[in-house]
C-alpha cells in the first residue's frame, strides 16, 4: 500500500447539452465513463496538467474557466486528490486520444459528447457526481467549489 497521494485533474466541457466524456476500460469491472483528465507529473501546474491530458486523451485545445469541484479518491493500493474544473473549447478536432499510463492496454476506449441528463442512465463515476453535474449545469455552473467527499474506486 502506498501513503502518498496523487494529484489529479478532470474537466468539464460543455457543447450545448452535451458533457464530453471519456470510456475507459477497467480490468476485473465494466467499463466506465470518466471525465477526461489525469496526473498531474512533477513541476507541472494544475493548468498546464489540465490542458495537456485533454489534448492526449481528445485532441482538443481548451482555456480553463474555474475549479469545480475537489474529490478524494481511494482505492486498495493507493490515494488521490483531484480537482474538476470547468473549461472551453479553443480548438482541435475532437478524436480519441491515449492515456500514456494504460502502457499499451488500450484502455481508452472513446471519447463523445453525451447529453448531460443520460448521466444517471450510464456507468460514470464518481456516481455521486451525476446529478450534481445535471444540476449546476442547469444553474450555469454558478456555484463556488464543492468538495464532493471521499470516494472508493471502483464503485459498488
Amino acid at each position: 500500500m502506498n501513503d502518498n497521494y496523487r494529484i489529479r485533474v478532470g474537466v468539464v466541457l460543455i457543447e450545448q447539452s452535451k458533457i464530453l466524456l471519456v470510456k475507459m476500460h477497467r480490468e476485473n469491472s465494466r467499463d466506465i465513463y470518466v471525465l477526461p483528465g489525469g496526473g498531474v507529473h512533477h513541476k507541472e501546474s494544475l493548468v498546464e496538467a489540465a490542458i495537456r491530458e485533454i489534448k492526449e486523451e481528445t485532441n482538443l485545445d481548451i482555456k480553463l474557466v474555474k475549479i469545480l469541484y475537489l474529490k478524494s479518491l481511494h482505492s486498495c493500493d493507493d490515494g488521490s486528490i483531484e480537482i474538476i474544473f470547468l473549461g472551453k473549447i479553443s480548438g482541435g478536432l475532437l478524436k480519441k486520444g491515449y492515456d500514456p499510463e494504460d502502457k499499451g492496454k488500450n484502455i481508452l476506449k472513446e471519447v463523445n459528447f453525451l447529453d448531460i441528463s443520460n448521466l444517471k442512465n450510464i456507468n460514470f463515476h464518481p456516481k455521486q457526481l451525476k446529478n450534481i453535474l445535471e444540476e449546476d449545469f442547469k444553474n450555469g455552473f454558478r456555484n463556488d467549489v464543492v468538495y464532493l467527499g471521499n470516494f472508493e474506486y471502483p464503485e459498488s
